[in-house]
């Protein structure tokens, strides 16, 4: 059976506009689809980086849909989970 490599860690920080909201997708509004930080950093990211690279990616932390700002979008779990979990104190 074939033997799976993990991703290269990847690390990007996104100036997040207003009116798109901090998800990997929009599943709340079936019929009116809301711009995501996903559906922007998809289209940003240089083809030749490849969809497998960042097919597990995702925004780290929220910001409201109306608030613009920094975020961080990673496939890198163990930084996530240490940047959002309450057991490590990280300050916001």
């Amino acid at each position: 059976s074939p033997v799976l490599m993990p991703n290269k860690p990847i690390y990007y920080l996104m100036n997040k506009p207003t009116n798109t909201i901090t998800s990997c997708g929009d599943d709340t509004h079936p019929t009116k689809h809301r711009e995501t930080v996903m559906d922007l950093f998809t289209h940003a990211v240089p083809l030749e980086l490849g969809t497998p690279l960042f097919a597990r990616a995702y925004p780290v932390g929220r910001l409201d849909a109306d608030t613009q700002g920094l975020i961080l979008i990673t496939n890198d779990g163990f930084l996530c989970r240490a940047m959002i979990h309450p057991q490590f104190g990280t300050r916001k």
